[in-house]
């Protein structure tokens, strides 16, 4: 694989991951959100400016030898303190004690940024090593201190993050467990295969010896498949969610179209490129919505005797319950299409899909189709001036 091609799959993969988080701008004010997005967008820019033409390019740009170590080195100390800031986030606790942590992480990390350059101009580094570049330079006074500074914070910040990730995989299930797993399996590949051979080879050089293979062949390869894997555990929760969510707002297509022309729509409709989410928040406001206007023409005598004839016909208790929610919606339907007089207007007849999650919907709009009771459930009442 070519060094470039090599590490564009994981930029593109974590400018993905990005892409797929975008949140709503309410979202941009929780800390955790904020910490993720930092990790994914400097993890990219990190990554994109470690390849070799863009090393070169750098260089050639700057007119000074080897100036990018100090931007990827400083680009990697402010990706490992956002790994920080996203895990003292992550743990919760106290919202003052967490932010004056990560004021903290901050300042160490920005410290570290800045220590890099220092050491770098401190140094002598007028050779161009493209690949090699903490291998060959790994007994240079100063620049010895500048790859030990980078690599002790990047190890401390994966070291603390993958145990998180562990402690906290045992919490959780589904898809987010999946996703943990995938970050837990980036974060073992680059200290293992990343940070463990940079030590080697820096540490061979001091004793004489020449394993630079290990920094410009192993550890390469290790921290882009870590960085694909890490994207994808981002990647995978959020698509998941939002593949369930395309698949309920498709799912209510049937409920809503039978109840939009009760109230108008207090929003316009959701643009095409909105989110599966965000387009199902929207529609599930606009059906509840539709349910409250209808509620003073919901029958506790249709929802009994529906009830009754569900499980008469041996259906189970929740769905017999959703099917006789579903006859009370019709009946509603066609006592506002009549503009009856309402039946409940004391407010007794109450849904449990409008009290419960998005599935309760789901189910109701589901059931919409089922027209198992007698056509007199759908037929209203007449009113006395029409009898």
């Amino acid at each position: 694989m070519k060094p470039t091609s090599m590490y564009l799959a994981p930029v593109l993969l974590l400018c993905l991951a990005f892409v797929v988080h975008l949140p709503g701008r309410r979202k941009w004010r929780i800390p955790v959100v904020r910490s993720g997005y930092a990790v994914l967008l400097i993890g990219a820019v990190t990554l994109f400016h470690a390849q070799p033409p863009v090393i070169a390019e750098v260089n050639a740009f700057t007119g000074t030898a080897n100036f990018s170590a100090p931007l990827v080195y400083a680009l990697n100390t402010a990706f490992s303190g956002a790994v920080l800031g996203l895990v003292i986030n992550w743990r919760g606790g106290d919202p003052v004690r967490a932010h004056r942590v990560w004021l903290h992480c901050v300042s160490v990390y920005s410290a570290c940024a800045v220590l890099i350059v220092v050491l770098f101009v401190l140094g002598d580094a007028p050779v161009e090593r493209l690949t090699d570049f903490d291998s060959y330079y790994a007994n240079t006074p100063y620049i010895r201190e500048m790859i030990l500074l980078y690599l002790a914070a990047h190890s401390f910040a994966m070291i603390t993050m993958l145990r998180l990730c562990v402690s906290w995989q045992r919490e959780v299930s589904g898809m987010l467990r999946a996703g943990l797993l995938l970050v837990v399996i980036g974060a073992f590949l680059d200290i293992v295969g990343f940070q463990a051979t940079k030590y080697i080879s820096v540490v061979a050089r001091w004793a004489g010896h020449d394993l630079d293979f290990l920094s410009t062949s192993v550890a390469p390869v290790a921290v882009s498949v870590a960085g694909l894997f890490v994207a994808l555990g981002f990647i995978v929760p959020r698509a998941s969610g939002q593949w369930e969510a395309l698949i309920d707002h498709r799912a209510l297509g049937v409920l809503w179209a039978a109840v939009r022309h009760v109230t108008p729509p207090l929003q316009p409709a959701s643009p095409w490129w909105q989110l599966p989410a965000e387009r199902l928040a929207c529609r599930q406001t606009a059906i509840h919505d539709a349910l409250l206007r209808l509620h003073p023409h919901f029958s506790e005598e249709v929802l009994g005797r529906a009830r009754a004839c569900a499980l008469a016909e041996g259906r189970g208790p929740r769905e017999a319950e959703t099917l006789a929610e579903a006859a009370v919606v019709r009946d509603a339907l066609a006592s506002h299409a009549a503009e009856l007089a309402p039946t409940n207007a004391a407010g007794t007849c109450e849904l449990r899909a409008t009290r419960e999650s998005v599935y309760a919907l789901v189910s109701l709009s589901r059931s919409l189709s089922h027209d198992f009771a007698d056509p007199s459930l759908h037929t209203p009442a007449q009113s006395p001036s029409q009898a």
